[in-house]
């Protein structure tokens, strides 16, 4: 810990593997930077120019299943969900990937948790002269 005060570091212990997921995310976030979408109350907008996006969830091992609702109202699970949803389940953790999205609102259907992310690649672009 005096070592990451003195240059400016960070420094974190984890107590659990679940801890140790979350420092994970938390070191990926301060190396690379991210495109996230704001995730209220477990809702989400998504728009056009959203290529594809990344769900993180996390959740205990008591919590329930987690479970995605899309703008047309169908609901994905990981046992039922299409082919261009890719569903990764772990013991904390369940991380979902969406190629394509329906552009409108979406709903996380699980347990809500501040490190919970709603990361996405765009095709939106800058021009400047």
């Amino acid at each position: 810990m005096e070592l990451s005060q003195a240059t400016g570091g960070w420094s974190a212990k984890a107590h659990s593997a679940e801890a140790l997921e979350r420092l994970f995310l938390r070191l990926f976030e301060q190396t690379t930077p991210a495109d996230c979408l704001p995730l209220r109350d477990n809702r989400l907008q998504v728009d056009h120019s959203v290529r594809d996006m990344t769900v993180l969830v996390f959740r205990g091992e008591q919590l329930p299943v987690t479970r995605l609702r899309r703008p047309d109202g169908a609901v994905l699970s990981e046992q039922d969900h299409p082919a261009d949803v890719n569903w990764h389940h772990e013991r904390y953790h369940d991380m979902l990937i969406v190629k394509a999205p329906e552009a409108g609102p979406w709903q996380l259907l699980a347990a809500e948790d501040p490190d919970n992310r709603v990361l996405v690649a765009t095709n939106l672009g800058l021009a400047v002269d």
